[in-house]
C-alpha cells in the first residue's frame, strides 16, 4: 500500500524533475525539491498545497512552459534522485540551496510577476546557483 509519505516523495520527485532535468544534472533537480521543501518549512501551506501552487510563484509563465519527459528507469540522475528524495523531503539532506525558495533557469524567464516581485525585489537575493539555475530567498 502507498502511504501517505511515499506519495508526497512522488510529487516531490516529479515537481523538481518536470522544472529541472532540462538542466543535465542530477543537482540542478535537488535544488529546485530543496526549494520546494523549504516552502512547506516556512510555511507556505501542506505539501500538496505547495505543489499544487507552484505554477503561481513559477520563472516560466504556463503558456512558456515545456512539456517534460518522464524519467527512463535507468537514467542515472533518476536513480540518485530516487536516493536522494527522502532525504530532501525530511531536511537531512546536503543544503545546496540555504533559505531559498524561489528558482529559475536564466534562459527561460518568462513571467512578468516573477521578474517585478522575485528578480527585481531587493528583498529576494540571489543565494545559490548551478549552471543556469539560480536560487532566490
Amino acid at each position: 500500500m502507498l502511504r501517505p509519505r511515499e506519495f508526497v516523495t512522488a510529487l516531490l520527485l516529479r515537481a523538481a524533475w518536470d522544472d529541472a532535468s532540462h538542466l543535465g544534472g542530477v543537482k540542478p533537480i535537488q535544488m529546485v525539491a530543496q526549494c520546494i521543501a523549504n516552502r512547506v518549512r516556512l510555511g507556505w501551506g501542506s505539501w500538496h498545497q505547495v505543489m499544487f501552487e507552484l505554477p503561481i510563484y513559477s520563472a516560466v509563465s504556463q503558456a512558456a512552459r515545456i512539456q517534460p519527459k518522464l524519467p527512463e528507469q535507468n537514467d542515472p540522475r533518476f536513480l540518485l534522485l530516487l536516493s536522494s528524495i527522502d532525504q530532501i523531503y525530511d531536511n537531512s539532506f546536503e543544503d545546496l540551496v540555504g533559505a531559498g525558495v524561489f528558482w529559475a533557469d536564466l534562459n527561460m524567464i518568462s513571467s512578468a510577476w516573477f521578474q517585478t516581485n522575485v528578480m527585481r525585489n531587493r528583498e529576494h537575493a540571489r543565494i545559490a546557483q548551478s549552471g543556469t539555475l539560480v536560487i532566490w530567498n
